[in-house]
């Protein structure tokens, strides 16, 4: 009996993404992890227990079925010496031996094996201890399959956390940091994500892969992580110990003659077998955990690539010969009237149908092969020379792999093989597309009218594509993408987050949305890790989609993100690594992508020297590829990294590339690189998770952080106004008179000072509901004050901004300049508290900041012309006559800025623009000038 209260020692890696959500300050009192077998739970609970003092632990037995038995168990853990709590009288007998907690040694109370006394007494028992117990009393359970009693209650009161199979896999980055900190046989970044790809991140996969592998060299393990199939002896035993020999024969059997299928739902499965009652099994699969999954709530299955390699190998052995391939004809059958191609490609090749996979690929244009064998070499395989359809699956897998010159090559050879015209047809249209991501020039009109090839034409200029008639979802992509480019982020996130829920699941569209989704929230405080964990889920659906060159995206800036985050300075290799994969592959476009990313991750940790290495590169391989919009952006992050260390920032950006490239707002460009470079870790003093310095924002909408945003929706629509007005004067006493008036007017006074009494106490209860000191809100005789402690308001730091902008014009300084306008437009973000609307008491003071700002712009960009320094002074002209259309000599102060970059036309459209707001507005424009101004014209003067 004593092993079975026995803590586990500690093993394994510390992953502190699963520890703290069950034992973290802000974790709830009942954690819950459910997973399979070999998933890791005991690990983790063990490592949870052992950074708890005195922690008790209970591991459940098939023969603990009676109440009386895990009253005995609980009583003994937690009342220690005080055990007087005969088990006869059962859990309530237990919880009035326990009054309001515990005995001074049982802080947390771990049960491990939950499973084995499903459905029983204990079971029963242990749901009205749970709910019924002292407050102070921390659970944990582990389980192999979900316990009977109703967690959905619990969970929604925010009682219980719950883990599943899926978080405990290992990601790539912690399977690297288990093999180099834990297993001291080190893997390469490369390796280690093939492996987790291999395994499925399954603890004991891994396990059991270190043990048939140690005291190998390290070329010998990577050869073994590339062999690594269902053959696998000690994987093979693991699963038949764990898995099969659990399972009636009934059971067994449909697991291995289901393995062809690799999508499953009831009625495939059914045909398949020639049986019913299939739905229900899958389901009774995924609810006993045994290695079987749902990604769309029901209405396909897939089993663990682990256990789908183990079933394949034993239906092999198991098998007649003829058997086996007339069970994959038949699934490939079945899998291609469901819609499943690319499963139905991989069935009927492995049945030795080759006309049928050839057919597959004729006719649906997006399936493509995982095996491009000598095909990229120039070479059309034995199997293919008879129907070159069967290499065209091959041509499309060297696409999504970024192999385009390969690709080309490929697509060449088999269009000289092809006898059918309209084989040849497609190879023709299929180079057309592939080479427009090739070369300096626009792609063809035919081609930008396709999703992927708008994209492509954005990178040579940002500007809004225009969708075809009757344009599907892709095309919310393609939208997105333009703002991205042009700087718009707000307005890429927004269509993202439009378009994501209706793009097709495992589509490209889809794992694009996904990782750009994931991009533009890794600047939001406390999204890394949950950003980490989407791309690498994005990774690996990329990879089993057939779309290597997104899952190898996904994975660098995965890469990127965990460099900056975990701080191992050898977590740089998984960047290189990522970066040698592209080359290898012939993939510049990735290589493109990754070096930028990767530069960011660097100069973040301070490596600037590096990070302008592969800026550098990025910038070459931008001009070669001629995407000079992306060029633009690499130039950005140039001046970004160079600013964050500490170096004279080169000319802010440069303006004919920038118009070339179509960009609405090349200052918000500049200000995004700004932002994701400079915001580092060590500038908050913390992670790059940690919880954020306190803020106060009002420009551009309201918003009050103290660590994470805190929800005023609590609070009534008067005591919010007063929230904001107090806020907009942060740290200053306003009068008790001027806030009735502004909020109640009319109201008497003895009537209005009650109504604001009443809005103050309820801000004070919200403040302090969040951990913030209520006294930040203080009277002082007739007035209030709003003072919250070492928070930053960007009202004031736009103040500030605006004041060393008009120090620095005045002082003539163009590099510092920049640097300042930069800042003061990143900071105003928009007009003062817009959701208040018209009311009185923020009219003229958003106005007031509003026109400060423009005014602080149009002498900085005045003086950039006076200087010969038009490329820094045209984008704050745009932005000022965007702030205060009416500023007419802003208009034409931006006109002439243009006119002395040589870029006329632009000049000529500002002036027109100018004069349609004049007409707007009632008044007339003032004659445009006729010569652009000579540059030197106002040093010569001086």
């Amino acid at each position: 009996m004593p092993f079975r209260t026995q803590r586990p020692t500690p093993v394994g890696l510390a992953r502190g993404r699963l520890e703290d959500v069950l034992l973290g300050p802000d974790a709830p009192v009942t954690g819950l992890v459910v997973a399979p077998p070999g998933a890791g739970k005991t690990t983790l609970l063990g490592r949870v227990a052992a950074a708890t003092p005195a922690a008790a632990w209970y591991t459940a037995g098939g023969e603990d079925r009676e109440e009386t038995a895990l009253v005995g168990y609980l009583s003994r853990a937690l009342l220690g010496h005080r055990a007087d709590c005969p088990p006869e009288e059962g859990i309530d007998g237990l919880l009035t031996a326990l009054g309001d907690g515990p005995g001074p040694g049982c802080p947390l109370l771990v049960i491990d094996d939950l499973h084995e006394i499903a459905g029983t007494g204990a079971e029963a028992a242990l749901e009205r201890f749970l709910l019924l117990r002292p407050a102070s009393v921390r659970i944990l359970l582990g389980t192999r399959r979900p316990p009977s009693f109703n967690t959905s209650r619990m969970l929604a009161s925010g009682a219980l956390v719950e883990l599943s199979g899926d978080d405990l896999r290992f990601r790539s980055w912690e399977v690297e940091d288990l093999f180099r900190t834990i297993y001291r046989e080190p893997l390469s970044p490369e390796t280690a994500a093939l492996l987790c790809r291999r395994v499925g991140g399954l603890a004991a996969a891994l396990q059991l892969f270190h043990l048939s592998v140690r005291g190998q060299t390290h070329l010998e393990r990577e050869a073994e992580v590339v062999r690594l199939n269902g053959r696998s002896r000690l994987i093979r035993s693991y699963l038949t110990r764990t898995v099969l020999d659990g399972l009636t024969a009934e059971r067994r059997q449909f697991l291995v003659r289901t393995a062809p299928l690799g999508v499953l739902d009831g009625p495939l499965c059914d045909e398949l077998l020639g049986r019913t009652g299939s739905a229900e099994v899958l389901r009774d699969l995924t609810t006993q955990q045994l290695f079987t999954t749902t990604p769309d709530e029901g209405l396909t299955y897939r089993y663990h690539q682990v256990l789908r390699d183990h079933l394949e190998v034993a239906l092999e052995d198991e098998v007649p010969a003829g058997e086996v391939t007339a069970l994959h004809a038949r699934a490939a059958q079945l899998l291609e009237r469901s819609g499943h191609h690319s499963e139905a490609l991989r069935a009927y090749k492995r049945a030795g149908d080759w006309g049928a996979a050839a057919r597959v690929v004729r006719e649906r244009l997006g399936v493509a092969d995982r095996d491009v064998g000598e095909l990229a070499a120039g070479v059309l395989p034995p199997a293919e020379q008879n129907d070159p359809w069967l290499a065209v699956a091959r041509t499309r897998r060297l696409l999504r792999q970024g192999s385009i010159e390969d690709a080309l090559v490929a697509l060449r050879l088999v269009e000289a093989a092809a006898d059918d015209p309209d084989l040849a047809a497609y190879c023709a249209h299929e180079r057309l597309l592939a080479s427009a991501w090739l070369g300096q020039r626009m792609p063809p009109v035919d081609v930008i009218r396709t999703p992927l090839g708008a994209v492509r034409a954005l990178t040579r200029a940002a500007r809004a594509p225009q969708p075809p008639e009757g344009a599907d979802a892709e095309w919310g992509l393609v939208s997105a993408v333009a703002h991205l480019f042009a700087g718009r982020v707000p307005e890429a996130r927004d269509e993202l987050d439009r378009c994501y829920p209706v793009l097709a699941v495992g589509t490209w569209p889809w794992l694009a949305a996904g990782i750009l989704g994931a991009l533009v929230e890794v600047g939001v405080p406390g999204q890394r890790e949950r950003c980490c964990a989407t791309l690498e889920d994005l990774s690996l659906t990329a990879d089993v989609e057939g779309y290597p060159w997104l899952a190898r995206v996904a994975r660098g800036l995965q890469a990127c993100l965990v460099l900056e985050t975990a701080g191992e300075s050898w977590r740089i290799d998984a960047c290189r690594s990522a970066i040698s994969a592209c080359q290898r592959d012939g993939d510049a476009w990735g290589e493109l992508v990754i070096r930028s990313i990767t530069a960011v991750a660097l100069a973040r940790r301070g490596e600037y020297a590096e990070a302008h290495r592969h800026l550098d590169r990025a910038a070459e391989s931008s001009a070669e590829l001629g995407a000079p919009v992306l060029g633009l952006w690499v130039h950005a992050l140039t001046v970004a990294v160079t600013a964050a260390e500490g170096a004279v920032a080169p000319t802010a950006m440069r303006s004919g590339p920038d118009r070339q490239g179509g960009l609405a707002d090349v200052a918000s460009v500049l200000a995004t690189c700004r932002f994701v470079v400079h915001h580092t870790r060590g500038q908050q003093g913390a992670g790059a998770d940690g919880p954020p310095a306190p803020s106060v924002r009002c420009l551009g909408g309201f918003r009050l952080d103290h660590g994470t945003e805190i929800d005023l929706s609590p609070l009534r629509p008067r005591a919010r106004l007063l929230l904001m007005l107090l806020a907009m004067h942060h740290g200053a006493d306003v009068h008790r008179e001027r806030l009735i008036e502004s909020l109640w007017p009319g109201a008497r006074l003895d009537a209005g000072t009650h109504r604001l009494q009443v809005a103050v106490s309820s801000i004070r209860r919200l403040l302090e509901d969040r951990g913030v000191d209520p006294t930040a809100l203080r009277r002082h005789g007739d007035a209030y004050r709003l003072e919250l402690p070492g928070v930053t308001v960007d009202v004031q730091l736009a103040e500030a901004a605006v004041t060393a902008l008009v120090r620095a014009t005045r002082a003539g300084e163009v590099a510092e300049v920049g640097d300042r306008a930069v800042e003061l437009i990143d900071l105003y973000r928009g007009d003062l508290l817009p959701e208040v609307g018209e009311a009185e008491w923020v009219v003229d003071e958003r106005d007031r900041l509003r026109l400060s700002v423009a005014g602080a712009l149009a002498s900085a960009a005045a003086m950039c012309l006076e200087q010969d320094r038009a490329d820094v002074g045209v984008w704050q002209a745009q932005r000022v006559v965007q702030l205060d259309p009416m500023r007419d000599t802003a208009w034409l102060l931006l006109a002439r800025l243009q006119r002395a970059l040589g870029d006329h036309t632009a000049a000529q459209a500002t002036l027109a623009e100018h004069g349609r707001v004049r007409e707007f507005l009632g008044g007339d424009a003032p004659p445009p000038p006729t010569s652009p101004v000579p540059r030197g014209t106002a040093r010569a003067r001086a």
